[in-house]
């Protein structure tokens, strides 16, 4: 089993949780990619950076989506 079921995490917890939620996913997430990139020896590989930097993204991108879902909902609501 490779890293593309680490991006799975982050790339969801938007859909079903608030900030806090998607930002601890996607803590958890780059942890275990980060542990599992030291076990593979895969550190100064260009690959473990791109993964790395993927995880990265995706957390960054779910945690914009989650305050444009709240922005949102707040405008429906008034």
């Amino acid at each position: 089993m490779g890293y593309p079921p680490l991006m799975v995490g982050p790339a969801f917890a938007p859909l079903v949780g608030g900030w806090k939620r998607t930002a601890c996913i996607g803590g958890v997430s780059l942890l275990l990619c980060l542990a599992r990139a030291w076990c593979d020896d895969m550190s100064s590989m260009r690959r473990g950076a791109v993964i790395l930097a993927s995880v990265l993204g995706l957390s960054v991108a779910g945690l914009v989506a989650v305050s444009m879902r709240r922005r949102g909902k707040a405008e429906l609501d008034r």
